[in-house]
């Protein structure tokens, strides 16, 4: 695969109520990601009334 110079990859995730699977997708996000030099993940909580919010912080603030 070429490598991609000069531009941002950009994910959107819309989420809501996904405490139990967020983890996993974060993990799935980050590992597809090393082939490409710059990249952005923009998550999109709509309203979440679990836990998805909270964890989806301390998963960011942790691999920040």
């Amino acid at each position: 695969m070429s490598e991609i110079k000069n531009n941002i990859v950009s994910i959107i995730v819309p989420v809501r109520d996904e405490e139990e699977n967020i983890e996993n997708l974060f993990g799935e996000i980050c590992g597809a990601m090393p082939q490409f030099p710059d990249w952005e993940c923009i998550w999109v909580d709509d309203g979440s009334t679990d836990g998805t919010l909270g964890k989806l912080k301390s998963l960011m603030s942790q691999n920040a």
